[in-house]
């Protein structure tokens, strides 16, 4: 019946509109049933191979809950690690713990930072690290409010996409590191995401290592040069191309060199992915700038794009 009186609505919206609508249906919850019908087994993916689930829990559809649910039955043997909160949702997390999550209740900075970057550092951090002690070669960082659907074994892809492509010789990187094209603009200058990152445990501590952000506020900078106030994924490019000794420059021909030297690309669309925030109930959310004008916003990065940087190198 449900089902239905979508098709119905979506026939209708399409008569009626200048645009062809069509629509996803995502499963809330994951019963056994479930998941033994749709989802494969991955066993070999071992402890040497981290999840790491950063931020503050979603009891929200126990969201949180049910991804890792989900990565536990498709990763039954892999690491699966929560950096959260000490002290938040206790009873979400004693179900968590059931599914054989390892938990890390963090303290919390004293200084959140601009756009809460230093909760995000404080709680990535302690998740790789202990990603690491447990001999963890690859790592996948995620978010509580992101949730990958595609039935694949998405650790191993992952794994081929960082080793398709060799490392530049002098990046002192042992694979690239991958990143997810959400909110990947090709307009602003040394745009990758903090959302989700995949790559070797060495290369991820390299990326994410980075000292709290205790500025308390930043200046206005045009679209294009946005990576100049170091805000939000901007800090941790910076702080990273530092490390790589690899100077920045106003221009896209530079910008693509960092691309081709040190990261590859994945489409969300690759993987399904859903980031149950914002305009989650639009695919392709970042394709309008608009809602109400519906007008064309920032092109993003996709890995087609950044295949056709080898083109002329």
């Amino acid at each position: 019946m449900f089902n239905a009186l979508i098709v119905s609505l979506i026939r209708f919206l399409n008569r009626v509109s200048p645009y062809h609508i069509s629509f996803m249906l995502r499963e809330r919850k994951f019963s056994g049933k479930l998941l033994s019908l749709y989802y494969s087994v991955y066993p070999q993916r071992n402890s040497s191979y981290a999840i790491v689930m950063q931020g503050q829990v979603m009891v929200k559809d126990h969201f949180t809950f049910e991804t890792l649910k989900l990565y536990r039955h498709i990763y039954p043997s892999a690491q699966i690690i929560l950096s959260t909160w000490k002290g938040e949702y206790p009873e979400e997390l004693s179900a968590i713990r059931e599914l054989s999550i390892d938990i890390i209740d963090n303290e919390k900075p004293d200084f959140a930072g601009l756009q809460n970057i230093n909760l995000q550092i404080a709680s990535t951090k302690s998740g790789i690290l202990q990603a690491q002690e447990n001999g963890a070669v690859y790592i996948l960082k995620t978010r509580t409010d992101i949730r990958l659907y595609k039935n694949i074994d998405f650790l191993q892809f992952l794994t081929s996409r960082a080793k398709e492509q060799p490392a530049y010789k002098d990046s002192r990187l042992e694979n690239r590191l991958v990143a997810f094209n959400c909110n990947m603009f090709v307009e602003r200058l040394y745009d990758i995401t903090d959302l989700m990152m995949f790559g070797h445990a060495r290369d991820m501590a390299r990326y994410w290592n980075v000292p709290f952000d205790e500025r308390r506020a930043i200046g206005p900078f045009p679209v294009p040069e946005l990576y100049k106030s170091a805000r939000g994924e901007f800090y941790f490019t910076q702080q990273f191309y530092k490390t790589m000794d690899f100077e920045l420059s106003d221009t896209y021909q530079r910008q693509d060199q960092a691309l081709r030297q040190f990261f590859s690309i994945t489409d969300v669309e690759e993987l399904d992915m859903f980031w149950y925030k914002y305009r989650y109930y639009m695919e392709g959310k970042s394709r309008y700038a608009n809602l109400d004008s519906f007008e064309p916003g920032n092109s993003t990065w996709t890995y087609g794009k950044w295949l056709s940087l080898f083109d002329n190198t």
